[in-house]
């Protein structure tokens, strides 16, 4: 599986420090190449975490997953957090 990352709280943090980076709505979005064979596992482990994520982390705003239309083994996930220290909280679930 190949993952490429970005968030917006790391971006944020490679630029000059501010205090208000730490409690601003923080946005990631991950783009992910699946192999044919591992995309049921993908998509029910996939299922699994956003709906855990969701359901416990109170300070997870939205977690979305969208396939690319006609290459089923492409998918972005855009997650988006309250602050830094709900990335936290969903790092360590």
């Amino acid at each position: 599986i190949a993952v490429l990352g970005v968030s917006t709280s790391f971006a944020a943090l490679v630029m000059e420090r501010d205090q208000s980076v730490d409690t601003a709505p923080s946005v990631n979005m991950y783009r992910f190449e699946v192999p044919a064979e591992l995309q049921g596992t993908y998509n029910n482990v996939g299922v699994a975490n956003l709906t855990a994520s969701m359901e416990k982390e109170p300070n997870t705003l939205s977690m979305n997953v969208a396939h690319v239309k006609g290459n089923p083994s492409e998918s972005y996930v855009v997650e988006i957090y309250k602050d830094l220290a709900a990335i936290e909280t969903h790092r360590k679930s």
